[in-house]
């Protein structure tokens, strides 16, 4: 890619050009290697829900909970053994009564084998 950059100081007509070249790595993440745990979550904040993306290095016996400031555990998303790579699983907002959650912050802790991540949610309504 190659950008011109340009300099227009008020209405005076001098501007100074710079060249240069740069890349963009276009690779989707799920094709690059996957040598740690990773977790994260899209949009957050969220409403009505949000996408819980997870990677993992290797096969795995993994579980995925959804808590609420508390600590209390609201939902058990996913329970077994999972593939390595890159892994979606959408949460609607609802615990495990199937009843809407309220308006605040959560947490959500993928435990896959001996490695464990937290991040921090927040559902707006």
């Amino acid at each position: 890619m190659k950008i011109r950059h340009c300099c227009v100081i008020f209405n005076a007509a001098w501007s100074e050009g710079t060249d240069f070249i740069t890349s963009i790595n276009d690779e989707p993440d799920h094709i690059l290697p996957i040598d740690h745990l990773v977790l994260r979550n899209y949009p957050n904040p969220f409403n009505p829900s949000t996408t819980l993306r997870y990677s993992l290095p290797e096969k795995s016996q993994v579980t995925l909970v959804i808590f609420d400031i508390r600590g209390n555990a609201i939902r058990t998303i996913k329970e077994g053994d999972l593939s390595s790579g890159w892994h979606e699983w959408l949460w609607d907002g609802r615990g495990e009564s199937g009843q809407l959650v309220a308006t605040g912050i959560y947490f959500a802790r993928l435990q896959a084998g001996a490695n464990s991540r937290v991040i921090k949610m927040v559902y707006l309504k």
